[in-house]
């Protein structure tokens, strides 16, 4: 039986137990379970912010792109994370946020083939994406829309030929669950971008690289609903 007991015993055993020590307490007692939106804060954070602002903006100002590296910093930040994402040397980078990635890519990976003006993407997605995907598509004009699909099985079908740019979840945010993608029959010569965001906020285009082992999600067959 699962009871605080157990809970506090299976703590003990825990070998990354001590790593809690690293991360700041909440001022409020509580159960925190959405780690996937925002994790906890690191201890030492609002110190290493703190001496960003006062070395870096208030007493180097712009010297700080020379003094602390501020130009490269975000390559430098994206090689430490790459072999976590299955990267390459060079293919991630630190900026701006997880929605104006998304369209930056989104917008690059729709310009490869202007022929093919379709964007498919997933009914249970998250909202925000989907705005985004909805906001280019309106952005753009012309022929360019966005297919939906509801269930994974329907994802070979609407894969048709004026489809240019597959945006996909390779993690569920709700349940966790890695999501392969389905193998296809039909020449990839014409296959469309993928764009897989993970549920962790990091942006990636994911052509040519090795498929992640999972199973189908459980939310497969749900509606969208809010972060």
């Amino acid at each position: 039986m699962i009871d605080v007991a157990h809970c506090r015993a299976l703590d003990a055993r825990d070998p990354l137990r001590m790593a809690r020590d690293r991360f700041a307490r909440p001022a409020e007692d509580t159960v925190y379970l959405d780690g996937n939106s925002i994790g906890a804060m690191p201890a030492d954070a609002a110190s290493r912010v703190e001496r960003v602002m006062l070395d870096g903006w208030r007493d180097a100002r712009r010297r700080g792109w020379n003094r602390y590296d501020w130009l490269e910093k975000p390559w430098r930040m994206g090689e430490g994370l790459a072999h976590v994402l299955g990267a390459g040397k060079g293919d991630v980078v630190f900026c701006d946020n997880t929605t104006i990635n998304l369209y930056k890519i989104l917008g690059y990976a729709w310009q490869l083939d202007r022929t093919r003006p379709v964007i498919v993407t997933e009914g249970h997605n998250f909202p925000t994406d989907m705005y985004v995907a909805e906001g280019l598509a309106r952005f753009v004009g012309g022929d360019v829309s966005v297919r939906r699909i509801d269930k994974p099985g329907e994802l070979d079908v609407a894969l048709s030929g004026d489809v240019g740019v597959l945006l996909a979840l390779e993690m569920c945010s709700r349940c966790g669950t890695a999501r392969t993608r389905p193998a296809r029959s039909r020449s990839t010569s014409r296959a469309p971008a993928p764009i897989l965001p993970s549920a962790a906020g990091t942006s990636t285009s994911a052509a040519g690289r090795a498929r992640p082992r999972g199973s189908t999600c459980i939310h497969g067959t749900r509606s969208a609903r809010g972060r």
